[in-house]
């Protein structure tokens, strides 16, 4: 699956960018408001492997 979202800034004062998540992910993954995701993020070569997962806390 490969899905493609805009960034934005979180606010006028934060470094921090943010976007939405693509429904196909919420579905996937059965995400509602307010829960937490997880980013699991590996260097392998000159790429970047980011896996998601819906936090269990």
């Amino acid at each position: 699956m490969k899905s493609t979202t805009n960034l934005r800034k979180t606010n006028k004062s934060s470094v921090a960018l943010s976007t939405q998540v693509p429904r196909e992910i919420m579905n996937a993954l059965d995400l509602s408001e307010g829960d937490k995701m997880n980013w699991i993020i590996e260097a392998v070569d000159s790429s970047l492997i980011v896996k998601i997962e819906k936090s269990v806390e």
